[in-house]
């Protein structure tokens, strides 16, 4: 029988024994190279099939030390396989991860040829799942250049019940955050590969750097790219790639977390003040362990017993909701007699360790002049919005009502100040505060000289109409909700004020808004 026949009967020891006999006899014959590798990948797919990682492995390293020249049909044949193991191994409810590392190092052993193809994503994609089984080796044996450009698209799916579908990570996004974070592992002074690691991670950068210019949908890569700065030692350069991105995600404990442990070396007062935002920040008790324990330790080493007394209170709590101890170094706290005693709320304590944290994200940003335009109530299109007036000819600025719940209490030409992220497109509110030494209206848009250009204030004067979301329009301006509400007019209700040009985003056009009204008689 042939080497063929024998495998298709499933007589593999056989059809092996002979493969090897022939290949002996006839090293250079192409038949026999091609016999060979059939018998072995054939009792590689025995032990795909039954889920045997470790015989797999064995397997995987016969075909890594075949002596003939890699073939992409037989590597595509052998991405498959893989990949068909390696789910069937994730869906396990307990992987077998030691022998899963031995199978990804025997398979970076395989020479493959240099060429993208489906099933090397398929293979990469299922790979991911075991991130920290993936050997040092694999990424220069996967090849990140050769991605596809389908690997650079974003999936989605839509959860059986569900209305909307949830957008996931580009197959390129993961793959690279996972390479870097490797990286960042292998700098560790303490595993001691920092002479092989050292040269991957500054090739890498710029690479992250580009991706992350290219396609500004991939969130993590700056964080990603920040981590690795951090761990080759280069705060002065991972500051400046942090920055954007803690002002872009303010309310997530992580972003807080990284700027806290960038500043650490440097400012001790700044990173005290960045991890006491992150545990303010709106997250699952599991997540802020680490947080709360490092912030209590800093907390009780500045002298603001109090605050970090809640803080190891807190941290107790999660644990044993989790069914787990606090570590060595809480406990150790937690059994000092300050811990037992009772102190009064520190609200100024509270109040400056929060602006400090304002200072390290947005300090580098100037401030500029704005008043309190007006405020939209919500609606069944659009959330509630306040709308800023800076100085100058400059567009209204827009924030949501939600983050700046305060200026509900103010009256309408507060005098505030904000600090702005530039980026694509029209700059963003980061920041915002109260001006201590402005006044009601004290900014106001600058007539243009032009007579051809459309002015940006004017009169009006006219009958009030109201709509049923509670805003109105008086002579082609629109009148806000809180206005009117303020003022109990109704519709009918004759008015004479001054209105400001704003850009309607969801008209795509310039519109008037009421700044100031007063009631008149018909």
């Amino acid at each position: 029988m042939t080497i063929a026949a024998l495998c298709q009967a499933g007589e593999l020891e056989t059809a092996y024994r002979q493969a090897k006999e022939s290949l002996a006899e006839r090293p250079e014959s192409s038949f026999a190279q091609a016999d060979m590798h059939l018998a072995v990948f054939s009792c590689l797919k025995k032990y795909v099939g039954q889920a045997d990682a470790g015989a797999a492995t064995r397997w995987v390293g016969q075909l890594a030390a075949l002596p003939f020249p890699a073939q992409a049909g037989r590597d595509e044949q052998l991405y498959w396989e893989l990949r068909k193991l390696l789910a069937a191994l994730a869906n396990r409810q307990d992987p077998p991860n030691t022998e899963i590392a031995a199978l990804l190092r025997a398979l970076a052993t395989v020479p493959v040829v240099a060429a993208a193809s489906t099933g090397r994503s398929v293979l990469l994609k299922a790979a991911l799942k075991f991130q920290e089984q993936l050997p040092a080796g694999w990424w220069a044996w996967w090849n990140l250049d050769l991605l596809r450009p389908e690997d650079y698209v974003k999936d989605s799916f839509t959860p059986k019940g569900a209305d909307k579908a949830i957008r996931l990570p580009a197959l390129t996004e993961t793959a690279f955050g996972a390479y870097a974070k490797s990286l960042e592992k292998r700098l560790n002074p303490a595993l001691g590969d920092l002479a092989a690691a050292r040269p991957e991670a500054q090739a890498l950068l710029p690479r992250l750097e580009e991706l992350a210019a290219q396609h500004p949908g991939y969130g993590w890569i700056s964080f990603r790219r920040a981590k690795l700065l951090l761990a080759l030692g280069d705060t002065a350069a991972a500051l400046p790639t942090l920055l954007p991105l803690v002002r872009q995600k303010s309310g997530d404990y992580w972003a807080w977390q990284l700027l806290a442990e960038t500043l650490r070396p440097t400012d001790g007062q700044a990173a005290l003040a960045c991890y006491y935002r992150a545990a303010q920040c709106p997250s699952e008790e599991m997540y802020l362990g680490k947080v709360r324990e490092t912030l209590a330790g800093m907390l009780h080493g500045a002298g603001y017993l109090g605050m970090a007394q809640e803080q190891l209170r807190r941290l107790a709590q999660g644990k044993q909701a989790e069914g787990l101890q606090v570590s060595y170094a809480a406990r150790q706290l937690m059994g000092q007699p300050w811990f037992a005693a009772a102190y009064p709320a520190n609200k100024p304590a509270h109040l400056a360790l929060l602006d400090a944290a304002d200072a390290a994200a947005y300090g580098d940003l100037p401030w500029q002049p704005v008043v309190l335009q007006s405020i939209s109530e919500q609606t069944s299109e659009r959330p509630a919005m306040a709308h800023l007036l800076p100085a100058g000819n400059a567009r209204p600025m827009g924030v949501p009502l939600k983050k700046y719940r305060w200026l509900q209490k103010l009256p309408l030409g507060s005098p505030l100040q904000m600090r702005l992220e530039p980026g694509a497109g029209r700059p963003r509110v980061v920041q915002l505060a109260t001006r201590a030494d402005g006044q009601l209206w004290d900014v106001r848009p600058t007539p243009r000289p032009e007579p051809a250009t459309a002015p940006v204030t004017r009169e009006f004067r006219g009958e009030l109409q109201v709509k049923a979301d509670g805003f109105g329009f008086v002579d082609g301006v629109f009148v806000p909700a809180k206005l009117i509400a303020t003022n109990h007019w109704q519709t009918g209700q004759h008015l004479h004020g001054t209105a400001a040009s704003q850009f309607n985003q969801k008209k795509g056009r310039d519109g008037w808004v009421a700044d100031r009204a007063e009631a008149i008689a018909s």
